[in-house]
């Protein structure tokens, strides 16, 4: 009879310390969360911000081609109207020039923040203690190796990305320029 008192006893014990353990875990994860939250609703008002800046680039950006092409349509319209080629020239390299100045000075739209939720925090802990206990060391490992290589492969698409838009660039500008020099 004693005995078995003892291990219920025991058992009971177990058993609070595990409640404790859970209690803690949940409040750990609860304010993870809530800082999550706190840091995605900051970095949402950020991108916002910075999507209605880029609005108002891309319409200056589209103003400012839309002004060089109406200028364009009137340089021709003039010259169709036997207007003297070398004068209108002399006033569109003039226009061509501030326009080449206005689209260098114009800004680029800045880059929008990430959300993500990753699990090495270095404020709180999102994971609770005891799920660790039950993952193998192999499957933390196939983890970190599928992580890993799914960065890589996005490095690489932003980097192809990134090529891609330089070049194309390159050959805009250098395709404005031989038109510049003709």
């Amino acid at each position: 009879m004693e005995e078995k008192r003892q291990k219920v006893a025991a058992f009971i014990t177990e058993l609070d310390i595990e409640k404790q353990k859970i209690e803690r875990d949940q409040a750990t994860t609860t304010e993870w969360y809530q800082t999550w939250i706190t840091q995605s609703e900051k970095q949402h008002y950020e991108n916002s911000k910075k999507i209605e800046d880029g609005k108002k680039l891309a319409t200056n950006m589209q103003q400012t081609y839309h002004g060089y092409l109406k200028k364009l349509s009137e340089s021709i319209s003039r010259l169709k109207a036997n207007e003297k080629p070398d004068m209108e020239r002399r006033s569109l390299n003039e226009y061509k020039r501030d326009f080449i100045d206005a689209i260098g000075k114009q800004q680029v739209p800045q880059a929008l923040l990430a959300v993500s939720m990753t699990e090495n925090s270095a404020t709180v802990k999102a994971r609770p203690s005891f799920i660790s206990e039950f993952e193998s060391f192999d499957s933390r490992e196939n983890k970190k190796y599928k992580r890993s290589g799914a960065n890589e492969f996005n490095i690489y698409k932003v980097l192809t990305i990134v090529l891609v838009f330089l070049l194309l660039s390159a050959v805009a500008f250098g395709c404005f320029f031989m038109e510049i020099v003709m």
